[in-house]
């Protein structure tokens, strides 16, 4: 009986170990990562993925696979998660019209977070897939929606150049 519950409790340790790692196709290689700072408060470190270790670019539909990845350091609520993307879109001139359809799923697809947890969108086929601490928690079928999500950190026209060029891999 011991010994059985010694198992379960390490089969436990497992799951709980393998729920809190960042999701991450094998394919993928690490292009950059940067730090968003403000002020004096580090808010995430992000870290940006493709097969080739190279970004192609984002701006046709079916422009390739790649992954985005954002591990928190502060705990933010989903409804502040959500309305920060609505204002870096608007910060890039994405059209209300374009946003609107997409907004309550992010509500649903994305929890508060706290230090140490980790979003993760990765596109592949036109799909955007968004996992929380290596869990899936939805899809969004257009193929239109990656490349205008990951254009918050990696359009020209961004509002954190800087994070841009490392998230390149530039440095």
């Amino acid at each position: 009986m011991r010994n059985l519950f010694s198992k379960l409790l390490l089969l436990a340790a497992v799951v709980l170990a393998g729920n809190a790692l960042a999701y991450k196709p094998a394919n993928l290689q690490l292009v950059g990562e940067a730090t968003l700072k403000i002020m004096f408060w580090n808010v995430y470190q992000s870290r940006l993925y493709t097969p080739s270790g190279r970004f192609e670019g984002y701006n046709q539909p079916h422009a390739g696979e790649y992954m985005l990845e954002i591990t928190y350091l502060q705990n933010i609520k989903s409804s502040d998660l959500v309305e920060q993307t609505y204002k870096q879109w608007q910060h890039l001139g994405v059209p209300q019209a374009d946003v609107e359809p997409f907004m309550e799923e992010l509500l649903n697809y994305w929890p508060d977070v706290s230090e140490g947890d980790t979003l993760s969108m990765h596109v592949a086929n036109g799909r955007t897939h968004f996992y929380f601490n290596g869990v899936l928690t939805g899809e969004i079928a257009e193929p239109e929606f990656g490349p205008m999500f990951v254009s918050i950190w990696l359009s020209p026209e961004t509002s954190q150049p800087k994070m841009r060029k490392k998230l390149l891999g530039g440095v």
